[in-house]
Order: C-alpha cells, then structure tokens, then sequence
C-alpha cells in the first residue's frame, strides 16, 4: 500500500525546516518547529529526546505510530466506556433513556402549567426550580457520550507518544466535520473518528473519502440520509437533498474556488440520492428505490446510470482533481509548515 501522506510529510518538513524558530539555539530551531507543528507541542524533555533521536528518525517512527508504545494511554483511556461502543448500543442504553427521561419530564411540566400560573410568579419559580432539580443519573449517562470524547481528545494530545497520529485525526476530524450538537449525530461521533478518520490518517485520500461518506454521522448530519429523487417511495424524505454534495464540493475536495457549478451541485446530490441508514442507530445501507436513475454530467465527466456506483464513480473524480489536491495541499502546508506558507509544497498533482 502507498504512503503519500508519509511521503508529503517528509516534502512539507524539509520545506519549513529552514524557518526562524525565537528563543531557541540555532541547532534546536528544526527540532522545536517539528514539535510544533507535528505535535501538540513540545513537553518537558521531547527537545532533548528527539536531539538523542535524531530528527529524522523522530519524524519517521511518528509516520509509524505502530511501533511506538502507547499502553500508558490506552490505560488511561480505558475508564472511559463509551469510546469502544457501536452506535446502537449507545442509543439503546445511554441517548434513548435521556430522551425518554427528558420527555416524562416535559409532560409533567406541562401538565404543571396551570397550577403554577395559579399560585403567582414566587411560587412558579420556586416550582420550576424545584422540577429542575439536579441533574439525574440518566441524564448524566446520557450526556457522557460527548464528555467521553472530549476528555479522551485531551488525554491523547497531552499523553499520547504517537503524536503525529493524533495530530492528524484532529486535522482530518476537522477537515471531515461532523456536529454532535445536532440531533443523534452525537450517538455516531465515536464510531466516526474511530472507523472512517483514524485508520486512514496515513493512508489513502481516496479511501477515507469514502469512509465518511458511508458513515452514519455524515449521512446524518448532512441529511443525505433523507434525500431521495422526486416521486422516490420513501418515508421522511422531501426529495433531493444538496447539503452533503455542496460541502463534498466546498469544502471535503475541490474548494470554494475549485471550479464546479451549481449544476454540478445538482448532479452530485442526485448520484447520492438512495445513499442512506437502515434506521436512525444502524449502519449504511443503499436504497435503489430512492436512487435518481438518470444520467449525470459531473465536472465536465459523464456518469451512466448505475445505482450506487454512481456515488463512487463522483468520489473518484472529485478525488483526482487538481483543484482538490491544490486544496488539500495547502492545507496540510498551512497545519504543518507555516502559517504562510512558502509555494514549493503546495501544487497541482494528483489528488489521490
């Protein structure tokens, strides 16, 4: 298997290397900005280690997470359970009992309403004061979710040794951008870094393109899990949804200036259309009677009807497209090399 990211590493760190690094000793100037950049910045002795290293050997053991021993934060990590969960199981034992909970709660609120009114504004604020209460074990199990993965992203940036990894799937997390404040998106975020962004941080673009398009939390979040061609049998569904094909366009490939129109835009959320969930908790699935059968012309490239192929065959051009490696290129010069970065890095090759 190719390692293009491994090898554009090596190109973008041999491009800052020669940067002004202040208050640091001219031999340790390439060290800091390697620490700085591809880390979460440099702890107390990892100047000294990498010096002992090599800085060349440094970068490239980080490039193979694999042989660096991490068992001190895997333990640390291991108290927080939700992490390893599939999403279903997270639905059923900690986000559907919270709902469950939240709504008895409303009822009774409503049901309420009268008697506070009744009793006059000291009354009904101290009433509702009351109904608040603490917050409950369900609802605390509900909301660890979200808690389990913020505190295992800071627990990995401070004591993770495989920090080049770590750093990357905060990057392409980012990049691939899901909200756990919509909806049940948070019930997949988990599943999402853990299956569609980690494995392929140093892989292949191409691949984890396809990871997150797949994925529950996108389909969610963007609502392709809803989209549907007009007159399509489907419950829930209001036709063709363009949310998941202009962010795949804007902002996963191409790039706001990357040359595709509205009609592409079009064309795209069609060849996506069927692409969906089984249900709200379960994995992806293609529907071929929500599926748009027409032919498509997509950034100038013609697209046979051909069902859910037709999702993939728009992944690999928008993978392949000059503008989209321009796009990511710049990117990662930007995260690892320097704010402003200098030209070499950043170019038009091949966006796989």
């Amino acid at each position: 298997m190719t390692r293009p990211f491994a090898l554009a590493f090596v190109l973008l760190l041999s491009a800052g290397a020669g940067m002004p690094m202040q208050a640091a000793a001219p031999e340790d100037a390439p060290i800091l900005h390697a620490l700085n950049r591809l880390t979460y910045g440099p702890r107390p002795g990892d100047v000294e280690r990498v010096k002992a290293m090599g800085l060349q050997k440094w970068i490239e053991l980080q490039l193979t997470p694999s042989r660096i021993d991490d068992r001190a934060l895997e333990a640390r990590l291991q108290r927080l359970e939700t992490l390893t969960l599939d999403a279903e199981t997270i639905q059923r034992e900690y986000a559907a009992p919270a709902m469950a909970e939240r709504r008895q709660k409303k009822a009774a609120e409503g049901a309420d309403q009268t008697a506070r009114a009744t009793e006059g504004t000291e009354s009904s604020d101290r009433n509702a004061r009351l109904m608040r209460g603490p917050v409950s074990e369900v609802q605390r199990k509900g909301r660890q979710v979200v808690s389990d993965i913020e505190e295992a992203k800071l627990l990995r940036a401070v004591y993770s040794d495989r920090q080049l990894e770590e750093v990357l799937v905060d990057f392409w997390f980012n990049h691939f951008n899901v909200f756990a404040g919509k909806g049940i998106t948070r019930n997949f975020i988990s599943e999402y870094e853990r299956e569609a962004i980690r494995p392929y941080v140093l892989g292949n673009f191409r691949d984890m393109l396809g990871a997150t398009a797949k994925s529950p939390a996108m389909l969610f979040y963007l609502d392709n899990w809803l989209s549907s061609a007009q007159g399509a049998q489907a419950r829930r569904s209001s036709g063709i949804n363009e949310n998941y094909a202009r962010e795949l366009l804007e902002l996963h490939t191409l790039g706001v200036d990357g040359g595709y129109t509205q009609d592409d835009i079009v064309n795209v959320a069609k060849a996506f259309t069927g692409w969906t969930i089984e249900r709200p908790a379960a994995g992806f699935r293609f529907a071929p009677r929500r599926h748009d059968r027409s032919e498509k012309v997509v950034l100038g490239q013609t697209i046979k009807p051909g069902g859910m192929g037709e999702g993939e065959r728009v992944l690999d051009i928008v993978a392949a497209h000059p503008s989209t490696a321009r796009h990511i290129a710049t990117k990662l010069a930007i995260r690892f090399v320097s704010d402003n970065p200098p030209a070499p890095p950043v170019h038009s090759g091949g966006g796989q």
